[in-house]
């Protein structure tokens, strides 16, 4: 680190340090008497990870973060536990759920909780989630139904979630005062994983960001846009429909002509609607049927039907060659049928913007760069580099990057069938529907909301997909 900082600095470079939250195997290595803070499950158990209330575990560290910043000058720090809270532990990850520790007793006191019914909650909630998980069919009624009874039994499980969520908030509070009290201009900042802004639906609940915004300077939301995707259908939609979804479609088994074999996910486009998106790499007969955890659905299990994939006749070499991978040696890129690719890019900034009008001067462009070799165009999505966020020059048929809503319809929207909040109050905006397939605008008009007030989406043209563009002006 002795070594790092300067560079960075003669470079103009800032430095952040990445404080991931210990637990596990790794931390008992590493971290003295660690057992001793360890969380403590509805059976009395040691959970793998700390307690947030334990003033042992907030000691160390409060006092790790002093240590740091007194030591060395860091720019900032990016803090955050990737972990869920208790009903999150039970739901995706098939833990036992806590805290019982005294500190969380005596919590769970000051807050009206009764601890034995929250352990009683814990125990028939838990008990009931590890009988769906090895159940052929969901029970009598339905397994999400029989999952809420439960929380209205006990409303303790749910009064506790927030509870946890408030700790995991001032444990933060406490680490941005002792850093503050070191460096005032460091930066401290929130790490939330991909689980809690893309699956648990507890954290996304019991954690907002205008709170987190009260003890941190930035939050730093982890999209991982690589492998949420997969992520998502393993770790959410996996343990889910093993679960409380049990009884909702999820896979569409396709076998390709090679007689391999590849799961996708389904997902709801709408009242009685189930879509795959599937893209084919190899010429052929593909067969497919559908596998729904509920087997006695006629209208979703079981469905079975053939895909012919045939050579394609145009110059398209994506369509040709098939999508681009990295060699198996490593050392370049090729298409999936082993033809080499050589990446010459060439940057458009406001390529997305209105400066680059569309279709004329965006071919005719593009129409250059092909003969003069480029093979790939790259585009600044969002904010061009060399402006600021929200300046006007940004501007493209959507409208300004940052101060536009884009939602996409899978189905023709009816006239106040949605409803859409969290506008400013006396601010004009304008709707626009575009068509994803065409691009062809149809102008909603504009809207101005009172205080509360939300915003009826209007019926689209034609029934079918379509994104509305709703635009501060």
């Amino acid at each position: 680190m002795k070594d790092l900082l300067p560079a960075a600095r003669e470079r103009g470079m800032t430095v952040y340090e990445r404080l991931y939250e210990p637990h596990g195997e790794e931390a008992k290595q590493h971290i003295k008497k660690y057992d001793k803070v360890l969380e403590l499950d509805h059976e009395g158990k040691k959970r793998a990870t700390p307690c947030l209330r334990h003033p042992e575990y907030q000691g160390w560290l409060t006092g790790t973060v002093r240590d740091l910043f007194s030591t060395y000058l860091f720019d900032g720090i990016q803090f955050g536990a990737e972990r869920s809270g208790p009903m999150g532990e039970m739901l995706y990850w098939n833990s036992k759920p806590g805290c019982f520790c005294p500190y969380c007793r005596q919590e769970m006191k000051d807050k009206n909780i009764d601890p034995d019914r929250l352990r009683a909650g814990f125990y028939e909630l838990y008990q009931f989630l590890q009988a769906l998980r090895t159940a052929k069919e969901p029970p009598a009624g339905g397994a999400w139904h029989r999952y809420l009874r439960v929380l209205m039994q006990y409303p303790e499980l749910l009064q506790w979630e927030w509870q946890w969520h408030r700790a995991q908030n001032e444990l933060h509070q406490m680490v941005y005062n002792a850093i503050k009290e070191i460096d005032p201009k460091a930066q401290v900042g929130r790490h939330v994983a991909c689980i809690e802004t893309a699956m648990d639906m507890y954290y996304r609940a019991g954690a907002p960001f205008e709170e987190m915004a009260g003890n941190n300077d930035f939050i730093k939301i982890i999209t991982y846009h690589e492998i949420t995707g997969p992520r998502l259908h393993s770790w959410h939609l996996q343990s889910l429909g093993d679960s409380i979804y049990k009884g909702i479609p999820h896979d569409l088994i396709v076998v390709q002509p090679d007689g391999s074999k590849q799961i996708i996910p389904a997902f709801w486009s709408g009242e009685t609607t189930w879509t795959f998106r599937y893209s084919a790499t190899l010429e052929g007969v593909y067969s497919f049927t559908t596998r729904c955890s509920d087997a006695g659905n006629a209208g979703l299990h079981g469905k079975q039907g053939t895909i012919e994939v045939t050579p394609c006749t145009g110059d398209n070499l994506l369509y040709r060659h098939g999508t681009l991978t990295i060699s198996e040696d490593g050392t370049h890129f090729e298409h999936l049928d082993g033809t080499p690719f050589f990446w010459l890019a060439d940057s458009w900034w406001f390529g997305m913007s209105d400066r680059l009008r569309w279709p004329g001067e965006f071919q005719l462009l593009a129409r250059d760069r092909k003969q003069k070799g480029f093979t790939v165009i790259q585009f600044a999505l969002g904010f061009p580099c060399d402006i600021k966020p929200m300046d006007e020059r940004g501007r493209n048929a959507a409208g300004i990057p940052g101060r536009t809503i884009a939602v996409y319809f899978y189905d023709k929207p009816g006239e106040g069938r949605y409803q859409m909040g969290g506008f400013i109050p006396g601010e004009i905006y304008l709707a626009t529907y575009y068509d994803p397939r065409t691009g062809d605008a149809y102008d909603q008009g504009t809207f101005v909301l009172e205080e509360g007030e939300k915003y009826s989406v209007p019926a689209a043209p034609i029934r079918q997909d379509w994104v509305l563009i709703i635009d501060q002006k």
